[in-house]
């Protein structure tokens, strides 16, 4: 069997080189809107979530009487109209995982609120003009 050249080798090793760099970068640019969403809870100004948020984006979690699903457009308007008001520094807030591949990642937020933790679960993905969240699902356990 014929052994790879040092040219193949250098080769290989470049295009590996720059694909993680291009995954780094992605990743980075993926937290973007990652961190508008938790800015936006921190500061209670919707137009954080505005920037993070695909137009379309939905959310989805679970009631006492099953699955529910609305525009984010509507969780928006709740947040201009007087809620969720900002929330102080010392609640803690976080991205804990972020998978990005290609056009498309998945991120866990956690956040803990005065009366309860959340953890989002938000799919991203990444359009012409950057990464924009385009599904949020939550579990919210009281506290």
């Amino acid at each position: 069997m014929p052994r790879p050249s040092y040219v193949t080798l250098i080769c290989l090793a470049t295009v590996g080189i720059g694909a993680a760099v291009a995954q780094a970068g992605d990743e980075a640019d993926a937290r973007v809107p990652l961190e508008a969403y938790m800015l936006g809870h921190r500061t209670g100004d919707a137009s954080h979530m505005e920037r993070a948020f695909h137009p379309t984006a939905r959310m989805t979690y679970m009631t006492d009487t099953g699955m529910a699903t609305v525009p984010i457009t509507d969780y928006i308007g709740r947040m201009r109209s007087g809620g969720p008001k900002a929330q102080p520094d010392t609640f803690p807030r976080r991205i804990a995982s972020l998978d990005v591949s290609g056009t498309a990642g998945v991120a866990r937020i956690e956040m803990q609120f005065a009366n309860a933790t959340f953890v989002d679960y938000m799919t991203l993905l990444k359009f012409q003009d950057g990464w924009r969240i385009v599904n949020k699902t939550f579990h919210r356990e009281a506290r």
